[in-house]
């Protein structure tokens, strides 16, 4: 469905009046006798509402809903109040209805659906009705359904209104709840369990059911014609899961899913090697590997472990591109050194990585550690490199140095203490500081341009 932005009536603000507080008042405690006092009055406007930070423009009407008020939204109703007034929250204008479909009044749906109220109204993060109705929840009650079908038989709400902030159609939210009877309800009543909501190309309803694990509603989705997806298999968490689905899937389609790049507890990982339905060298559509992306991790130690148990190739080069961050024909090792632990690093080295492996720019992993502003403990892992051998004075395709590309990361990221030390360590392994890059810049020139970092050095060399 379109997105379509509509125009709604602005507040009446209420005057801050005795018989105004009275009003809205009322209309959380219930209060019939009040509220009947002060509207035969005829001073007050039934769609007023107080300028008080915590209703945030609701009127008497909205809290009425909120709070289960029936007959006080009856009353409300018949003195004029506007069933389609909308608040003023700055997440997004509801209506009464909205307030009373999300709280499970089902009695106020009802009069509020027979007294016109529009279904087709977003709300809250402009929300459709039904989306807004199960947000948050892990579980549907009966009221919810019975609001669900009242909102359905008006006959002109679409089923396949969606907001992806909320997970997608109302169908995709009763598949991630898991809830069967509900699935089969809205299918029953025209919901498509292959519909994509327009710009999220893959996120299918059975995508949801497998990222929350609901493997009964899987089984039901594909039984009623579900298709299953490299994306939905790609967010799979268990083997039940595996099981389920891959047998609806080419050998390809598994392979370029990503499902084991996208695996984040080793024992899974081990299963689904040991299965053999996937390779451990297998490339997403992305061209990343499982090794590739286990080494942007933190602390990846354990799935590494059985990566490279399975035999992951260390020197398999990447597709990817993040710029600045990823670049196209990254090795795992210059990965981990720019996004990894020291542990990380070191895994890799014992198990052979080259150590002046080049990616497509050119850098080594020395550049890439010097060029990172994401890795913490980079001073321990230069020196891991450093008493490996590697070269010192190697340059990537823009005649930068690792020296250069240090001078050129120093600052905000980087206190000018840590980058001294490992300035010095790399000086005292052969680093020249007279390599001139391919814009005609030493190191020292690009170190001299930071005023802190030579502030620093100058309070440093003279202490």
């Amino acid at each position: 469905m379109e997105e379509v932005y509509e125009t709604w009536a602005p507040p009446i603000w209420a005057p801050d009046t005795l018989n105004y507080r009275k009003f809205f008042n009322a209309s959380v405690s219930g209060d019939m006798q009040a509220i009947q006092e002060v509207l035969s009055s005829g001073e007050l406007n039934v769609n007023a509402c107080p300028e008080w930070k915590d209703w945030e423009g609701e009127t008497a009407l909205h809290r009425a809903a909120e709070y289960g008020h029936l007959e006080l939204v009856r009353l409300l109703i018949s003195y004029g109040a506007d069933v389609d007034r909308r608040d003023v929250s700055p997440v997004g204008p509801k209506t009464a209805l909205h307030i009373a479909a999300y709280n499970g009044h089902v009695a106020i749906v009802q009069e509020l659906l027979e007294n016109g109220a529009d279904v087709t109204t977003r709300g809250e993060m402009r929300a459709p009705l039904l989306n807004f109705v199960l947000w948050l929840k892990r579980s549907i009650s009966n009221k919810d359904y019975e609001i669900i079908d009242l909102v359905l038989s008006q006959g002109n709400y679409d089923i396949h209104s969606w907001l992806m902030e909320m997970g997608g159609t109302i169908l995709h939210q009763a598949a991630e709840i898991g809830d069967l009877t509900l699935i089969a309800f809205l299918v029953d009543r025209g919901a498509d369990c292959n519909y994509v909501a327009p710009t999220y190309d893959g996120y299918t309803v059975l995508r949801s059911a497998v990222m929350y694990n609901q493997i009964e509603a899987c089984r039901l989705l594909i039984e009623l014609g579900a298709r299953a997806t490299p994306n939905a298999f790609a967010q799979a968490s268990c083997m039940d899961m595996i099981e389920l689905l891959h047998p609806h899937l080419s050998q390809l389609d598994i392979s370029t899913s990503g499902v084991l790049n996208s695996a984040s507890k080793p024992d899974f990982v081990r299963n689904l090697l040991e299965s053999e339905i996937v390779n451990v060298n297998d490339l997403d559509l992305r061209g990343e590997s499982a090794l590739l992306v286990a080494c942007t991790r933190p602390r990846p130690t354990e799935i590494l472990e059985v990566l490279l148990e399975f035999g992951a190739d260390i020197h398999l080069q990447g597709c990817r591109v993040v710029p600045g961050l990823i670049f196209r024909g990254d090795m795992p090792l210059h990965r981990a050194v720019a996004f990894a632990s020291l542990t990380t690093v070191t895994l890799l080295i014992q198990a052979g990585a080259n150590l002046e492996a080049r990616n497509e720019p050119g850098h080594t992993p020395l550049i890439r550690v010097a060029m990172s502003g994401k890795n913490k403990p980079r001073a321990e892992i230069f020196e891991v490199l450093v008493k490996r051998g590697v070269d010192v004075n190697a340059v990537d395709s823009e005649q930068n140095t690792a020296l250069h590309h240090l001078a050129m990361q120093i600052m905000p990221i980087r206190s000018p203490q840590e980058t001294l030390a490992v300035f010095q360590l790399l000086v005292k392994a052969g680093a020249l500081t007279n390599l001139v890059n391919s814009q005609g810049k030493t190191c020292l020139e690009l170190f001299g341009s930071n005023t802190a970092f030579r502030e620093f050095l100058d309070v440093t060399t003279h202490q």
